[in-house]
């Protein structure tokens, strides 16, 4: 309900239960003892938890998208992972192992499950379903993909290194190809993760300057700049102008060229006007 209302506080209020992270540092100390039932019983508590959440963020999605609602920022901001997310989610295991492992330091874990979000990319995943937004939907499924390899393997690190073992010598086979697995696949979605990031990152002056240099002395002031995805999962980008009027063909091109040459012919541009009418002075008799 926080990513539909579009309430961060919510949405980091709700973080703080965190069901996900306990079964998947489970996991990370499964592969390094190599404790099959261990290992078993984790993923039966991930997958429980998923499939919960999910069908939890269908019924909403089905229910946000009978009552006209659209996509909101909190949705849009789990749609586009980066390789960012995955090392905050590597780090995150690491450091939710080490708090685990030390009771001193057990009331640390709420902040490291919120900086590695596991609940929240599995609703927005259900709810951007329900409403056909499968360009989102996919991005937050990545999302939580990359989390839940990313945790397990930084957790499984932290363990070995702090020379937790199991009863045998060394790990059984399966543990170790799990390993050997677990580490591909983090490896093969850094490739994904880091063109998005590549794709985000923009040596160029930020459009809100360009922007307002193309208006200058046009009698518009720019009030900001907002990128958001489009019905069709094209981009959109709203422009929220100041004027006394809506601008003529010349400004709009100006404003159009700019956004095509740093986002793409794709990029559907949308003007908003906030009138303004400026009272001449009252001359005095």
């Amino acid at each position: 309900m926080g990513l539909l209302s579009d309430s961060g506080a919510v949405v980091i209020g709700a973080m703080l239960v965190a069901p996900l992270m306990t079964p998947l540092l489970g996991g990370g100390l499964a592969v390094i003892q190599g404790n099959w039932p261990l290992w078993k019983q984790c993923q039966k508590s991930v997958l429980l938890g998923f499939l919960s959440a999910l069908t939890i963020g269908l019924m909403l999605g089905g229910l946000a998208r009978l009552m006209g609602l659209g996509l909101t920022g909190e949705l849009l901001a789990r749609g586009e992972p980066t390789l960012l997310d995955l090392g905050v989610a590597f780090v995150s295991g690491i450091a939710a192992s080490y708090c685990l492992a030390r009771p001193k330091l057990s009331g640390a874990l709420a902040g490291v499950a919120i900086a590695a979000a596991l609940v929240p990319p599995i609703a927005t995943t259900g709810i951007c379903l329900a409403m056909g937004e499968m360009v989102v939907a996919k991005g937050a499924a990545l999302l939580f993909g990359t989390n839940v390899v990313a945790i397990v393997l930084g957790s499984s690190l932290n363990f070995m290194i702090a020379g937790v073992r199991g009863r045998q010598a060394a790990p059984r086979l399966w543990a170790r190809r799990l390993a050997i697995v677990l580490a591909l696949a983090c490896a093969g979605l850094s490739v994904p993760l880091a063109s998005v990031l590549v794709s985000k990152a923009s040596p160029k002056v930020p459009v809100e300057q360009t922007m307002k240099a193309a208006l200058e002395d046009s009698g518009y002031g720019l009030l900001r700049v907002q990128m958001a995805r489009a019905e069709d999962g094209g981009r959109q980008l709203d422009l929220y102008l100041q004027g006394p009027g809506f601008p003529d063909r010349e400004i709009t091109e100006k404003l159009r060229q700019i956004a095509v040459s740093r986002y793409g012919n794709e990029v559907e541009l949308f003007i908003h006007i906030d009138l303004v009418y400026i009272l001449p002075p009252i001359e005095s008799e």
